[in-house]
């Protein structure tokens, strides 16, 4: 079955944060996972989704 794109407003009031998220907000986590505070970060995922899993499975 194909995914369905939601309009934002609709997206947001199924994310924890009740918010879409913002490019900064992004942009900072992809910028932390490149610099050297992140080197000793190995083998994981770091999900930057606003809780949107977490809701969505209640």
């Amino acid at each position: 079955m194909p995914r369905v794109a939601l309009p934002k407003d609709v997206f947001s009031l199924v994310t924890t944060l009740q918010r879409m998220d913002r490019s900064e907000e992004i942009v900072r986590t992809v910028l932390f996972l490149a610099s050297d505070d992140a080197s000793f970060i190995t083998g994981t995922e770091l999900v930057a989704y606003g809780g949107y899993l977490a809701y969505a499975t209640k």
